[in-house]
């Protein structure tokens, strides 16, 4: 309940404040004017076509191959995973 809560909060539609006062059984909740949702987006939601084009073309690019190690990270004893050394 408490999860579908917290979906229902992020997907509201209404004053934050005033869903999050209602779920806690507060008989004054009212609109704050002053949440996302009461007064707007507070940052520009519009993107510039050169910064899609640079994102882009970092986004696409081959990455770099990363080796496998060839021992196990020191210190898996403390988590209880019984292993050390040289990987097999």
């Amino acid at each position: 309940a408490e999860q579908n809560s917290m979906l229902d909060y992020e997907n509201t539609g209404s004053c934050r404040m005033e869903f999050l006062a209602r779920e806690l059984d507060d008989p004054s909740a009212a609109p704050c004017g002053r949440c996302d949702n009461c007064a707007g987006a507070w940052y520009p939601a519009g993107v510039a076509e050169e910064a899609v084009r640079s994102a882009d073309s970092s986004l696409h690019r081959a990455g770099t191959e990363i080796e496998p190690r060839s021992m196990w990270p020191s210190g898996m004893d403390r988590l209880g995973v019984p292993v050390k050394g040289r990987i097999g």
